[in-house]
């Protein structure tokens, strides 16, 4: 079969092309079916996409754990403790008399000296 002969503008005849096949789409997933060496570069890609964000993740964590003990574990119990402390000690009102027991209490553990006659 011979392709037809159009007479161009110059007056020249040129072969007609016929167009390029569209992909086919694939049935099940409606998407195009890539094959060989491109399906091999896109299969890792994914992979490494994968593997990065899990390396990305477990980096994150790492760093907030680091941030955590550069601040102190221990110093940050205490503040969050004296925290919970002040706010409950906020919450009471402002003038206490003398029989209050729970201020006598609070004051009490503050006292360092266990051996101190005052403290009894």
């Amino acid at each position: 079969p011979m392709p037809s002969q159009e007479p161009n503008v110059t007056g020249s005849a040129a072969p007609k092309v016929a167009p390029l096949p569209r992909p086919r789409q694939d049935a099940e997933q409606g998407a195009t079916r890539v094959r060989g060496r491109l399906a091999a570069q896109a299969e890792r890609a994914a992979e490494q996409a994968a593997e990065q964000r899990i390396k990305d993740e477990k980096q994150k964590q790492l760093k907030a754990t680091y941030d955590k003990w550069s601040k102190g574990v221990k110093q940050l119990e205490n503040r969050e403790k004296r925290i919970e402390e002040d706010l409950y000690e906020m919450s009471k009102p402002l003038a206490r008399g003398k029989d209050d027991a729970d201020l006598d209490r609070h004051l009490r553990e503050q006292i360092d000296d266990k051996n101190d006659p005052m403290a009894a």
